[in-house]
């Protein structure tokens, strides 16, 4: 039985700095956007994801994509 993997959906997660806990480690919030156009290039998706961190008073910390997929049998 071969199965056969289709990307329905992308969710954009940026991560940003989001100040230091009470002992001093780095705190991170995530962002996370959906709807995302599967068919965008992963420049495109760095370049959005700095810009939405741009659009906040916080630092970059990191960008994810994360796929949303469905799995059928093929054949």
């Amino acid at each position: 039985m071969a199965v056969e993997r289709t990307i329905k959906n992308l969710k954009l997660q940026v991560t940003v700095e989001d100040g230091t806990t009470s002992s001093g480690a780095k705190k991170e919030k995530n962002l996370n956007f959906n709807k995302i156009k599967l068919t965008a290039s992963d420049e495109e998706l760095y370049e959005a994801g700095k810009a939405l961190a741009e659009s906040q008073t916080l630092s970059l910390c990191g960008i994810k994509i994360i796929p949303t997929t469905e799995l059928t049998e093929n054949g």
